[in-house]
């Protein structure tokens, strides 16, 4: 969906005519040694869940306090670093401190993140997973100019739930953990910045034997397009897990090549050759 306002925007705003509506990320930094951790989770987690089809999620654990989360990653770090992160918890919307009020840890407060502009679209975002190996592919398209602007696109390979990172805090199961970013923590540089100019994602990574993955089925992507310098975050999105069906050409004819996604809760997409 998007609009084109009659009115100038904002100088704190990309110079733009026409936006999309901005599907919300949520990323912050959390730890299992981290007390107060558990209790804003306490809060935080079933609002996270029920506002989960307009809001991107993704949660990086880090090695404080203490001897910190087993689940930490040095990608996770580079996040920290970048957002000036020295107190966990914290927590960030569309690339904005986002701070745990009473209003903020209620639906007022997710509601006030909704319907907010985008100013890129991201097409068509798709995953798979085989094995020990997660592909993810989509198209990014800016919806205005953003020649000199230093923007990338990021992808991070999250555990929906987790439990053999429990430690001192008194939390049993954590959600959103990123395991990986694609291709790395500084992302993919936008150089299609024209406007309706499209740039493909694609990667390919395959987890280590001892990878500290629980569930690969229990794995989820999500992507976002970022102002490097401002942090504002232009758009995010979920991507939508694809399996892939081996189709013998003996069989019935249906020419059924996936189903997606899988498993589906009320819906499902079916795609034909």
């Amino acid at each position: 969906m998007s609009w084109c306002p009659s009115a100038a925007a904002s100088q704190s705003l990309p110079s733009t005519s026409c936006r999309s509506i901005r599907s919300t990320l949520a990323s912050s930094c959390w730890s299992s040694t981290c007390a107060p951790c558990a209790s804003v989770n306490k809060y935080l987690n079933p609002l996270l869940a029920q506002f989960e089809d307009k809001v991107a999620i993704v949660k990086y654990q880090m090695n404080w306090p203490g001897n910190g989360d087993p689940y930490y990653t040095a990608e996770g770090g580079v996040r920290r670093t970048y957002y000036g992160v020295n107190a966990v918890p914290s927590a960030f919307a569309n690339g904005e401190q986002y701070s745990f009020t009473q209003e903020n840890l209620s639906s007022v407060g997710m509601n006030n993140l909704m319907d907010q502009p985008g100013f890129f679209d991201i097409i068509n975002p798709e995953y798979k997973v085989d094995g020990r190996t997660v592909t993810v592919e989509a198209d990014i398209k800016p919806l205005q100019s953003f020649a000199g602007s230093n923007v990338v696109a990021h992808i991070a390979v999250i555990e929906m739930t987790t439990s053999n990172n429990k430690t001192t805090n008194g939390e049993t199961e954590f959600h959103y953990v990123m395991k990986k970013m694609l291709p790395n923590a500084s992302g993919t540089t936008v150089t299609q910045l024209d406007k309706d100019a499209t740039q493909k994602l694609y990667y390919t990574y395959e987890f280590p034997a001892n990878a500290t993955v629980e569930e690969y089925d229990d794995l989820a992507v999500v992507i976002w397009v970022q102002d490097v310098n401002s942090k504002r975050v232009y758009q995010s999105a979920w991507a939508v897990k694809k399996t892939i069906l081996d189709v013998p050409y003996e069989n019935d004819g249906s020419g059924i090549i996936a189903v997606y996604p899988n498993p589906a809760n009320e819906f499902a997409t079916v795609k034909f050759a």
